[in-house]
Parts: structure tokens; C-alpha cells; sequence
């Protein structure tokens, strides 16, 4: 499986292409692509909530998580659905996107 990371700068057209994605969800799933709806319908947020750990960021707060358990649920919640996201597509194409990984996700690790 093919996976595509998009990360998008602010002020790039990165919204476009994300509203392109999501409006064409099932279009591109009938074709083999996945834009998983779990991670945010038009951009996928729940990335840089999870990858970087709990660390009070604006979208953390946005999303109410406010403590590590929280967090935890959160994140545990979004795996499990990404996991039966792809499992019941079986994609050939996996397609990521989000403009605030540029900014919270920095290490290797996040991106292993």
C-alpha cells in the first residue's frame, strides 16, 4: 500500500486540496484511494494531535483534551478507526493531509 503525506504550509492551497479529498471521498475509494474520514473529514488534524504525544497544543485544546488520559482515548479511539478504515477499504493508496504537521510533527520518530 501506497501512502502519501501531504503537509501543506499555511496560505499554500492546502485547503483546497483537502476539500477536494473529502468531497470526493467515495470517488477516489471506488479508485483504491483512502482519504480516511477518522482523521478529520476535510483535514486531518487528528495527526498532530497524536503523533507528537500529549502536549497541550491549540488543536489538543480545540479537541478538549486537556489531560493524558484523555489524550489517550482520543488517540486510541482514531488508531482503532484508521486500522478498520483500511482494513475494509484495502486501499492500493492511503492519502494523508494536514497543514499543522509541518509544525508539530519535527522528529524522525514522529514520522516512523
Amino acid at each position: 500500500m501506497k501512502t502519501t503525506l501531504h503537509i501543506g504550509t499555511t496560505k499554500t492551497g492546502t485547503t483546497s486540496i483537502q476539500t477536494f479529498l473529502g468531497a470526493n471521498r467515495a470517488v477516489l475509494r471506488e479508485n483504491g484511494i483512502l482519504y480516511p474520514a477518522i482523521l478529520g473529514e476535510t483535514t486531518h488534524n487528528a495527526v498532530p494531535i497524536i503523533v507528537p504525544g500529549f502536549v497541550r497544543s491549540s488543536l489538543q485544546k480545540r479537541e478538549k483534551l486537556r489531560n493524558p488520559a484523555k489524550w489517550e482515548a482520543y488517540r486510541d479511539r482514531v488508531t482503532a478507526g484508521l486500522a478498520r478504515e483500511v482494513a475494509e477499504a484495502a486501499p492500493a493508496h492511503v492519502i494523508v493531509s494536514s497543514e499543522h504537521i509541518h509544525s508539530r510533527c519535527m522528529t524522525p520518530e514522529h514520522f516512523a
